[in-house]
């Protein structure tokens, strides 16, 4: 249960905390922590095409500020939509996390830029960010304080 310490800090924040995440983990933080997530692949099914179109463009807003080498970027997506942490794997800034991520491949074309640019050595902005602006870090999983990343100049 690597998400348990991190559930149990989630729970202690505001009822109306949101994480954002594309790990595997931010699935179970609706039961586990009582807490809102953004986006998770278990609800991300296709049953009304308005709604998936509306995940859709959550999961690719999402995908575009964590790996972005632009701050402004990350601070436009916080403040769209709310973001009060974000909740990484340790390798999320990695090429082949990106590559053998199965559900960002879903979201075409905007993981294949994600991975060009992180081969490239473009860090991206959250990267340079996490050290600073952590708020917890447990076995296999790192929550990002967004108020933090909101307030870095850049």
């Amino acid at each position: 249960m690597r998400y348990r310490d991190c559930s149990e800090f989630l729970s202690q924040q505001p009822k109306d905390t949101l994480i954002a995440s594309v790990a595997e983990e931010v699935n179970n933080l609706p039961s586990f922590a009582a807490r809102s997530i953004l986006v998770g692949r278990e609800y991300a099914y296709p049953y009304h095409t308005r709604y998936y179109a509306q995940i859709r463009q959550r999961t690719i807003d999402l995908i575009q500020a964590q790996y972005s080498p632009e701050l402004t970027q990350v601070q436009r997506f916080i403040q769209k939509y709310g973001v009060d942490f974000f909740l990484l794997d340790p390798g999320a800034f990695t090429p082949a996390y990106v590559a053998e991520h199965e559900w960002m491949s879903q979201f075409q074309p905007t993981t294949a830029t994600a991975l060009t640019q992180l081969q490239q050595g473009k860090v991206p902005a959250l990267a340079k960010l996490v050290d600073r602006c952590k708020a917890l870090e447990t076995k296999g999983l790192i929550l990002v304080n967004a108020g933090c990343i909101s307030s870095a100049k850049v």
